[in-house]
């Protein structure tokens, strides 16, 4: 049997919702870092972001991420939530299309930055892996990263 195929779209609002549902309400590493519940982070990171994709494997939504900021800011926050589908799916496939929209998105940002839950081991790894220095506690519990080269 073949692997689902991964297919990159522009985000819509829906999936927001079936990313959420999937992610469960109550997950430590966003309370930790937003103080938020999942919904509530992703529909604000949708709404602030410009630019927002969604990776979905086969008809599912299996992650999301964007660049929040103003059009004429110099900076931008960048931001990547995986679900539970991609995290059972190739996710090596999925770390590809993410490094090359972390370098389109750092090619029009030139201070891409991120946080990450202090400690979240998974969070870092995938953090360093997309292209972002891992750097100091900036807030308990909180890490600044930000794009290799900037």
């Amino acid at each position: 049997m073949d692997a689902p195929r991964v297919t990159i779209r522009n985000s819509v609002q829906s999936d927001v919702f079936a990313l959420s549902r999937q992610i469960g309400s109550d997950d430590t590493s966003m309370r930790t870092v937003h103080g938020m519940k999942v919904r509530r982070v992703l529909r604000d990171a949708f709404k602030q972001s410009p630019y927002c994709r969604t990776a979905l494997v086969g008809d599912e939504v299996a992650a999301m991420w964007g660049v929040a900021g103003s059009l004429a800011a110099m900076d931008g926050h960048a931001w990547v939530t995986l679900g539970p589908i991609a995290k059972r799916h190739s996710i090596w496939e999925l770390v590809r299309y993410l490094r090359q929209e972390m370098a389109r998105m750092g090619a029009e940002r030139p201070k891409l930055f991120t946080v990450i839950a202090d400690g979240d081991a998974t969070a870092e790894r995938f953090a360093s892996i997309a292209g972002f220095k891992i750097g100091a506690v900036v807030a308990p519990g909180i890490r600044a990263c930000h794009l290799r080269g900037r």
